[in-house]
């Protein structure tokens, strides 16, 4: 590497709209971070300013800032204001390419959210909520710093929270594809984390059947067993096709997919406060937000099974 190679510069900024902030689901095809929850942001470029008159004999003023308003407005048709510094970072790419990164926060100033082709959804979350997303690394950091921030509380620079995830067990779970005519089923979570009923959360998401191991099943049974209580439909057969480390800030499972194409039986609500509704989805035309553990088996399955 070039020790001398200098920094891509980009920024990236947290909206603020009645005390919550803005989050996007980056597309399934993106290269890096696929389906992983972020924050508006983009890189500096020459364009950003050498088109505009200097603000003194040989400086440019408030271009990380135009950078910000302009990389929100394309990304999700919003107008923001005030925009102050919050912290900093810097990474390699994997062509060895460093780059620094400059995260600011702005509030809602005015328009209705219009999603570019890089995100396929978006959530205004409070700090509680903001924990059952998939977020990308140290963004729910910058969340913590900023609402500190908000609360006109001291705050520290940016640091690793370890959320005492190191004292708790990793559970056992699966998730299970049952397949007819290239659709899959999926139900509705309940919008109300409790009734959900998941440890690694998810409420309003859509996700496979499925649930933790018990002591002493096999994968199969487990499987054949959630289906039947969750959906009343009989597994006939069921194999075992990837196994996923899934994680976020309330907990740790490693979970098995599964799949099916051979079973009997019509998918019924029955567990209604859990599972609002279960409905058959082309496999090129699925919802969102799907539960990030079931987006997993499926993309493990559009990716490497299917093809």
């Amino acid at each position: 590497m070039e020790q001398n190679k200098l920094h891509e510069v980009s920024v990236t900024g947290i909206i603020i709209k009645n005390k919550k902030f803005l989050i996007t689901q980056r597309a399934l095809n993106k290269k890096a971070f696929p389906g992983k929850w972020t924050v508006p942001g983009g890189r500096l470029e020459l364009e950003d300013y050498i088109p505009f008159p200097k603000d003194t004999t040989h400086h440019w003023y408030n271009v990380l800032e135009k950078v910000l308003k302009r990389e929100v407005k394309e990304e999700t048709g919003l107008e923001i204001k005030d925009i102050r510094y919050l912290t900093s970072m810097t990474f390699m790419k994997s062509s060895n390419t460093p780059v620094l990164i400059i995260s600011l926060y702005a509030d809602y100033s005015f328009g209705e959210i219009e999603l570019d082709e890089e995100s396929i959804d978006f959530k205004w979350v409070d700090i509680e909520e903001a924990k059952n997303y998939d977020l990308i690394e140290g963004i729910y950091e910058e969340f913590l710093m900023l609402d500190k921030i908000l609360k006109r509380e001291k705050i520290e620079e940016w640091k690793k929270e370890n959320r005492t995830l190191e004292t708790k067990k990793v559970g056992a779970g699966f998730g299970v594809m049952l397949l007819k005519n290239n659709q899959v089923l999926l139900g509705k979570r309940n919008d109300d984390a409790k009734k959900a009923d998941s440890a690694l959360r998810g409420e309003g998401t859509w996700t496979m059947p499925g649930g933790k191991l018990e002591y002493g099943e096999e994968f199969e049974e487990g499987a054949k067993r959630e289906v039947k209580e969750e959906t009343g439909i009989i597994l006939k057969d069921v194999k075992v096709i990837c196994v996923n480390n899934d994680k976020n800030n309330f907990a740790h499972f490693v979970t098995v997919g599964l799949i099916s194409e051979d079973f009997e039986g019509d998918a019924r609500v029955m567990e209604p406060e859990e599972i609002i509704g279960w409905k058959w989805f082309d496999l090129d035309s699925l919802p969102t937000p799907i539960y990030f553990p079931s987006e997993k088996v499926l993309n493990y399955y559009k990716n490497e099974v299917k093809k």
